[in-house]
């Protein structure tokens, strides 16, 4: 099929620009017109995400300064006119067809690929009642744009690392809606716990590598996380031991609101 035919599947002039090449996604978007009007401000969003990316790159941008910036960034796409494009019925079949817990579709964007920059970007899922369990990264900046439902997310700093343990100050439990970006990096929110509260959510994320600003004495797994378990070490100054654990162990424990919703 000829890619510059001018249907839904062009939603992705910016956002998700060209992602309807994947037969992943065709079962997710349908055939008409992409408004014109929206196409500029997309494609600038492709741009700022990618000169971002430089700047945090050759530093002219703390990690913190990168999270404000891709929040107030996304905050400009015009998220409700591409979302009337999506399918997220037949999106939702597609992915939890591959079975329970969080999926992911990687999400290739030409301008993005073609600047230069390193830059993930993927459509996440995840279904109502179960939570992507507690996990750390080590010299990572992520964004998590949120396309639909209501993500709650409870974050923490990472104070000191260990082998084997971590110290975490708890630093925001919070609900984020449509259109709105929670941000991990280094500096801020490295440790993060979400769930899917009243229906699945969908989010659209942005991952680069960071400067190796800091050395971290624990691994991260093959799909660049730490799994820990924040719930074990309550402390009287109000930080948090948290032990590695390995991912099957990690979901079983925090891999369901109910779990999230007992943390206190």
């Amino acid at each position: 099929m000829d890619p510059a035919a001018p249907t839904r599947r062009h939603v992705t002039q910016g956002l998700l620009q060209t992602a309807a090449t994947l037969g992943f996604l065709r079962l997710a978007l349908g055939s008409n017109a992409f408004a014109a009007a929206v196409k500029p401000l997309t494609e600038a969003w492709a741009g700022g995400v990618a000169d971002l990316a430089r700047d945090f790159r050759q530093r002219s941008l703390s990690p913190l300064q990168w999270q404000q910036a891709i929040a107030g960034l996304n905050a400009t796409v015009p998220i409700h006119e591409l979302l009337s494009y999506i399918d997220f019925a037949r999106l939702k079949t597609a992915l939890e067809s591959r079975g329970p817990g969080e999926h992911f579709e990687r999400v290739r964007l030409p301008p993005l690929e073609t600047s230069g920059q390193r830059i993930w970007t993927a459509i996440f899922i995840l279904p109502q009642g179960d939570a992507i369990p507690p996990h750390a990264h080590n010299n990572l900046a992520t964004a998590h744009l949120v396309l639909q439902g209501r993500f709650r997310a409870r974050t923490f700093d990472r104070v000191e690392d260990a082998p084997g343990r971590m110290v975490l100050k708890p630093n925001m439990d919070a609900v984020f809606h449509v259109g709105e970006t929670v941000s991990m990096s280094d500096d801020c929110d490295n440790a993060h716990w979400f769930i899917a509260e009243n229906s699945p959510v969908f989010t659209f994320d942005v991952s680069l590598r960071s400067p190796d600003l800091r050395q971290y004495q624990n691994p991260t797994d093959r799909d660049g996380r730490i799994f820990i378990a924040p719930a074990d070490g309550r402390r009287n100054d109000g930080l948090v031991e948290a032990a590695v654990i390995d991912y099957g162990t990690s979901l079983s424990r925090f891999g369901k609101a109910a779990n999230f919703l007992m943390y206190r």
